[in-house]
């Protein structure tokens, strides 16, 4: 792979590589993103963090908080299949935002860069007394330690309470998980008070990826309505797409 940029600022080393059309982001050796312009999905770990929206009907998600943006790879899946009419990425590194705009392309009127604490900025919201207003969250929130990634937040009951506030009465919230392990460990499928709060939850996968994203729902979601959704694009209804990943029924 080419690198296109480094930039070490601290004890943060952050490179820009391309591979063919692909453009890769790393952080401290960790890959967090990738993007080419010339393909709508991306069959990667993006593209899961995506799918869970999909089983929602069309139109079902207008307004969407991402937490984590990485190189805004999910901003374009979001944008091409899902459409929502608002997008606010919550990301503490500013050199992310910087590489997401100059080398991702992630410039979108629907699309606003807060570039600040995730985790304190939820909370502040979450302690508002107003209606809730996400149809979609994506806590994709990670960093490095020793050249892996790592969450930044523990998957707990009080991190699902203070993000299932922020959803609408129908809405979805999708996480990202290193590992399944790491999944099992957490409130969403370990603790009964919070799979409480969601009417379904389901588990999505790669078989080249470690990462497991779970999707869930404060309403029921309908696998008939997914495959639907699924054959409305051209990239996404074949075969050979359809065998890139894996879901499963938790509840």
């Amino acid at each position: 792979m080419a690198l296109l940029w480094q930039k070490t600022t601290g004890n943060a080393d952050y490179q820009v590589r391309s591979a063919g059309n692909t453009v890769r982001l790393y952080k401290d050796g960790v890959f967090h993103s990738h993007y080419n312009p010339r393909l709508k999905a991306t069959r990667a770990v993006w593209d899961l963090l995506l799918l869970p929206a999909l089983m929602r009907p069309p139109g079902g998600v207008q307004k969407v908080l991402l937490l984590g943006l990485g190189g805004g790879a999910v901003v374009h899946l979001l944008n091409h299949f899902v459409k929502p009419q608002h997008i606010t990425a919550i990301e503490l590194d500013p050199v992310h935002c910087q590489i997401a705009k100059r080398f991702f392309n992630v410039r979108y009127d629907n699309c606003e860069l807060v570039n600040g604490d995730a985790i304190q900025w939820v909370g502040r919201k979450s302690r508002y007394k107003r209606p809730p207003t996400f149809n979609l969250i994506i806590d994709d929130l990670y960093g490095e330690e020793d050249r892996e990634p790592v969450r930044a937040v523990a998957a707990s009951t009080d991190w699902a309470n203070q993000l299932t506030r922020l959803l609408t009465n129908d809405g979805m919230l999708v996480s990202n998980f290193v590992t399944g392990s790491e999944l099992r460990q957490s409130a969403y499928t370990n603790c009964q008070k919070t799979r409480k709060l969601f009417a379904s939850i389901y588990q999505f996968s790669n078989p080249n990826y470690q990462n497991c994203i779970a999707a869930m729902s404060r309403t029921p979601l309908q696998r008939p309505q997914f495959k639907s959704n699924l054959s409305d694009f051209p990239e996404l209804r074949s075969a050979r797409y359809q065998n890139s990943f894996a879901f499963r029924k938790l509840k």
